[in-house]
């Protein structure tokens, strides 16, 4: 009897430990976390929010539909029609900031700054990034809201 209840309990506490573990791995540790896609830019719109037309040109062509994924500080760009990264690193929040450290581009791909820091915001399952003054801008995050993907 004395076994079957200690061994009772010992399976009560694998399983919360197991239930809890997984619950964890599903909550996104910051608000940023999870999957977006944007609604493309047009060529025109990248222009008019200052990206040079060759640029411009070129991310309209190159990417099908632009999203990213965020999980545990890492990120991932992406084109979600092909799953063809754009580029990868990692990114930190402080408050209301988030600041990108790319550390891989696909070759061929649109050149981006290294380091990029922006205001984010979540509403709604919408991202909006906006630029901060005095800091490069970056019209393909910052155009439209970032809609999440279930």
């Amino acid at each position: 009897m004395r076994r079957s209840a200690l061994l009772l309990i010992l399976v009560s506490l694998v399983a919360a430990v197991a239930a809890t573990e997984a619950s964890a791995r599903h909550e996104p540790s910051t608000p940023l976390d999870g999957r977006w896609k944007l609604i493309k830019a047009t060529t025109e719109e990248l222009i008019a929010k200052g990206m040079p037309k060759a640029l411009a040109e070129k991310l309209h062509h190159d990417i099908g539909v632009p999203a990213m994924e965020y999980r545990n500080g890492h990120f991932r760009w992406f084109d979600l029609a092909t799953g063809i990264a754009a580029a990868k690193g990692t990114f930190t929040i402080n408050g209301n900031q988030v600041t990108f450290t790319t550390t891989w581009q696909r070759p061929g791909a649109v050149p981006q700054p290294r380091v990029i820091v922006l205001r984010w915001s979540v509403y709604r399952d919408r991202l909006t990034f906006s630029d901060i003054p005095g800091r490069q801008p970056t019209p393909p995050l910052t155009i439209k809201p970032w809609i999440r993907v279930r």
